[in-house]
């Protein structure tokens, strides 16, 4: 982050593969009991996202399946590019690191920070991560409509008990069950906003390019349907619908002039890809904005970065030295309480 001409000669290697493949590779096998470590992976990730460029060659790049054997989610059979397996890699963090505290959250925000910047490039998306993709918003939807629903009946608790404790001449706080609720409620609506943008982004910028995606949305078209209502939500929902709703006309149209034959997975793909060339964004509505996120190292970043660059060192090192004595990596040793000293612009 800091010396940019290192950063320079990172991003203008052709062979990227070299040092992405292991970066992903350290962050899909790092275990939970080493957050330090998957912070600096992400904020890697996220640093090498913000250049434009990168974020375009890597759906260039192709990769073997033996150079991703390691990867054993799922059988990646097809084209699989670079770009395609850091936005699967990235996926995964964000399902299985998503919490409601500041600490829980600073993994599946930069994963999402690090999607964002390479929506706008991403071009021949694989099946399995355009899937997965829209499992991130089912999750996500999931989790939303139950933190209403709970905040809801809090709310109803709260009011309830205000109304008997007024009827007996008592004063009455809000309830805290209701505010701990509005408050992941907010959380969970953060994420639902910036996945539903990244899904828009990809789709405005190469939707010919990316018909898998346009595939996967229509298979779960459903899940658009609670958020047409809510204040933040309603406008991305509204640009997805718009383009659902022409390839639901184009696919029942198909079907009708050719009702005799059976529709199955690479049909459906078939009329998707044929439909996309006709497809025209509608002028009348205003543009989303492109979202963009950059690192920032934040003051006393030190705090997190020294204990953590001397407890990988101290481990490997020749020299004699007394762990005992050792007073930088405080009372955690090897695992500094800090997050990185970095935040999103």
């Amino acid at each position: 982050h800091g010396c940019r001409p290192f950063q320079d000669y990172v991003l203008s290697r052709t062979d990227i593969e070299v040092l992405l493949l292991p970066l992903l590779r350290l962050m899909y096998s790092c275990p939970s009991s080493a957050p330090n470590h998957m912070y600096m992976l992400q904020v890697l990730l996220l640093i090498l996202s913000q250049d434009v460029p990168f974020a375009q060659n890597i759906h260039k790049v192709p990769l073997q399946p033996y150079q991703v054997a390691w990867y054993k989610e799922q059988v990646l059979g097809g084209r699989l590019s670079l770009g395609s397996f850091m936005t699967l890699i990235l996926l995964r963090t964000i399902s299985t690191n998503f919490g409601v505290t500041s600490r829980d959250l600073y993994l599946p925000t930069n994963a999402l920070a690090a999607l964002a910047n390479l929506a706008p490039h991403m071009a021949g998306l694989h099946p399995a991560a355009a899937q997965k993709l829209l499992s991130l918003l089912q999750g996500l939807s999931r989790r939303y409509l139950r933190a209403l629903r709970q905040q809801q009946q809090a709310e109803a608790s709260a009011a309830a008990a205000a109304a008997g404790t007024a009827a007996a001449g008592q004063a009455q706080l809000p309830g805290d069950a209701a505010q701990a609720e509005s408050g992941e409620l907010v959380v969970v609506e953060d994420f639902l906003r910036i996945t539903l943008e990244i899904i828009n982004a990809v789709l405005a910028g190469g939707l010919q390019r990316n018909t898998e995606l346009v595939y996967a949305l229509l298979h779960r078209q459903e899940l658009l349907t609670p958020f047409k209502s809510s204040p933040r939500l309603a406008e991305l929902v509204d640009h997805l619908q718009v383009l659902v709703d022409f390839f639901n006309r184009r696919l029942d149209d198909a079907r009708s002039s050719d009702p005799s034959t059976p529709w199955g997975v690479d049909r459906v793909l078939e009329c998707v890809t044929t439909s996309a060339q006709f497809w025209r964004p509608d002028k009348t509505r205003r543009p989303l904005q492109e979202l963009r996120f950059v690192y920032e190292e934040e003051p006393h970043s030190e705090d997190f970065f020294l204990p953590y660059v001397w407890s990988i060192v101290l481990p490997r090192t020749s020299l004699p030295w007394d762990m005992e004595a050792v007073q930088l990596l405080g009372q955690h040793g090897t695992s500094s309480s800090h997050q990185p000293g970095g935040q999103l612009e």
